[in-house]
């Protein structure tokens, strides 16, 4: 009974007033505010030129080497568009030659950066 004592009573009105008192204090968000931004432009490339990811390049390179993790995928999803109960996936196969492809771009990378 004591504890009921100490929660005020709060009326309809008051929660209210509250909630617009809180609503002219906060922020509105303008989904303007970050899209006029000027692109940025490199300064080492010439007006016009774009910027070339390298790891574009890598990434056939580095898909020879990991050949065998391609195979083990290609035979996974043949395994399971067989299937026709629906279960199954190759996830893991598809994580082995990602990690390998990431592995081999990892070393390669740092030559290309100016």
């Amino acid at each position: 009974e004591a504890q009921e004592a100490d929660i005020p009573d709060l009326s309809l009105s008051t929660i209210f007033a509250f909630s617009l008192l809180s609503a002219k204090m906060a922020f509105s968000y303008s989904p303007q505010f970050f899209t006029n931004f000027p692109k940025y432009h490199a300064p080492h490339l010439k007006p016009g030129e774009e910027l070339k990811d390298p790891i574009d390049d890598l990434k056939p390179k580095c898909m020879t080497s990991c050949s065998a993790w391609l195979s083990e995928y290609n035979e996974c999803v043949a395994r399971i568009s067989i299937r026709t109960d629906g279960k199954g996936n190759c996830k893991g196969q598809y994580e082995e030659l990602a990690q390998c492809q990431d592995h081999c771009i990892a070393h390669e990378i740092f030559g290309h950066l100016k």
